[in-house]
């Protein structure tokens, strides 16, 4: 049995540096409390594509809301319209084709539902993965995959904006006999 009670609460301080599910979930429900929600960041944010995300799908909705350093404030709104939304195709899902690609011979895929102007951190996986072997390309929300030379040089990244592709991208690399440092 749960009993649920009203949330009164109208800042919450949490670290930023774990996931930025939780930093979503909050913007989520902010909208439907009494005065909304201050969310006051601490540490280094990790996720940031994700957390922009959230703000325009609120934004979307007829929510307002903003982010500016550390600090997100989502204000409360009692009605929101119902609509619908095409939801594009999960970018950390993708990794997977690419690594396939890279790692084969000789191959093509394609994969629907995915924008050209993505507001997902993973999309970086089309530049990520040129040198790797894969032309990748975007046109009518259809990505395009295909073989390409591999560019054997060893890679270094930073993925805080995009930690979810960091295991496949590890595993490309040691297939093809290519150093990464991540």
């Amino acid at each position: 049995l749960i009993k649920g009670k009203r949330l009164t609460a109208s800042e919450v301080r949490l670290s930023a540096n774990i996931s930025s599910q939780y930093i979503t979930a909050l913007m989520l429900i902010a909208p439907s409390l009494t005065h909304g929600l201050r969310l006051q960041l601490e540490g280094k944010i990790t996720s940031v594509p994700y957390i922009e995300m959230t703000l325009s799908l609120l934004h979307q909705i007829g929510v307002d809301a903003t982010f500016s350093g550390q600090h997100i404030q989502v204000f409360p709104k009692k009605d929101i319209a119902q609509a619908t939304h095409a939801v594009e195709s999960d970018w950390s899902s993708a990794s997977y084709y690419f690594s396939m690609i890279a790692l084969s011979k000789d191959a093509d895929i394609t994969l629907s539902t995915y924008k050209k102007h993505s507001l997902q951190g993973d999309k970086v996986l089309m530049d990520i993965y040129e040198p790797l072997g894969v032309n990748s390309m975007i046109k009518n929300n259809t990505l395009y995959l295909q073989k390409q030379a591999l560019d054997s040089k060893p890679i270094q990244l930073d993925l805080s904006d995009a930690p979810d592709i960091a295991q496949t991208i590890v595993v490309t690399c040691y297939g093809l006999g290519v150093a990464c440092d991540l």
